[in-house]
């Protein structure tokens, strides 16, 4: 019964909801298996609700995480990129995930792996389906993620003016969490830029002396 509301769940937001207003974003594994097409395609094999919800948490994750973000300069990644390349496979394999995304999270660890001087994990992520990872542009990623977050945080202080206030708690906690998310990545942004400084010289408006993100075989 459970099992059936949240395929239900998937199939209405697939209907009315994917690519409308704030749920308006690209897909990073769009063209092979969608967030969506994967959960309800895990929602009616997993045989348990709570491993499909999991299983969903865990791809979200990852499709925030298989694109990198750059400004030309510095290179950013997701704590994701921060572990071995097998431990990655493992863990999407655990959750029943295709090819092709793996190759899609592994293209954004060799990149990662490129630019860290990391040869060892080059090496474990080459393979057939590899694929070039995607590089979001830092200034872009900013003005989606205030954007993100204000329309969360309007659309609380409208509800929170109609007869039913106590609904604003869902966009409210939408607005946290993209804050939550934002920050993070301005962390994460600085950390990196930082580590490029000191290992590239990479400083102000310089050029950058760090090495190419390479495309896939």
């Amino acid at each position: 019964m459970l099992t059936a509301l949240l395929v239900g769940l998937i199939l209405f937001y697939r209907r009315f909801l994917s690519g409308r207003g704030p749920f308006r974003a690209a897909c990073s594994f769009a063209g092979h298996e969608s967030c969506s097409a994967y959960g309800l395609r895990v929602a009616r094999t997993s045989g348990s609700l709570r491993v499909a919800i999991a299983r969903i948490a865990r791809r979200l994750g990852r499709c925030r995480d298989a694109y990198l973000v750059g400004d030309g300069r510095v290179l950013s990644w997701a704590h994701v990129h921060d572990r071995p390349p097998q431990a990655i496979v493992d863990e999407m394999r655990a959750d029943a995930e295709t090819a092709p995304a793996i190759g899609r999270m592994l293209g954004a660890r060799r990149a990662v792996a490129w630019w860290r001087g990391d040869l060892a994990s080059v090496r474990a992520c080459t393979g057939a389906d590899v694929q070039r990872p995607r590089v979001t542009p830092d200034a872009g990623r900013v003005r989606r993620g205030v954007r993100k977050a204000g329309l969360y945080a309007a659309l609380a202080g409208a509800i929170l003016l109609t007869h039913v206030p106590w609904l604003a708690i869902v966009p409210a906690v939408g607005a946290l969490l993209a804050v939550r998310t934002f920050v993070g990545e301005r962390l994460r942004f600085a950390l990196h830029a930082r580590w490029a400084a000191r290992r590239y010289g990479v400083s102000g408006g310089t050029g950058i002396t760090a090495p190419a993100i390479p495309r896939a075989k």
